[in-house]
């Protein structure tokens, strides 16, 4: 009886590391990159050990797509940076897969409401 239980724990585990919500994985592999936040999909479905169609179909199935996920995942690591660091602007910009500071400050602006500037002034960061 007790080998049972111990299968259906295992099994209800292993269940649940499947259903784990696909966007919450994706986060992860894809701030383990940094620098070279990847832009493509089918690397980012590799490391999940995903195929590029299984990763679009988990994603639809939490309505969220490859873009937005990544979108949000720069937001994530962008306010991460700026609140805990003293990386400029530009050296935020260029870790997050930015060509531009201007582009990020821009996208910035549209995830949060606030610029780069307010955002470190609220938080204490100037």
């Amino acid at each position: 009886m007790y080998y049972g239980k111990t299968d259906d724990l295992a099994h209800k585990v292993k269940v649940w590391r499947e259903l784990l919500f696909c966007s919450w994985r994706f986060r992860g592999i894809v701030s383990i990159w940094r620098r070279e936040i990847c832009l493509e999909e089918i690397i980012v479905a590799k490391d999940m050990a995903l195929s590029k169609r299984t990763l679009q179909r988990k994603l639809s199935d939490e309505n969220t797509t490859f873009v937005k996920q990544l979108n949000h995942t720069r937001e994530l690591m962008a306010k991460n940076f700026l609140m805990n660091s003293v990386l400029s602007t530009d050296e935020v910009a260029y870790l997050l897969g930015y060509s531009d500071m201007y582009v990020f400050m821009r996208a910035f602006r549209q995830w949060t409401g606030v610029t780069v500037k307010q955002f470190r002034v609220k938080h204490g960061v100037v």
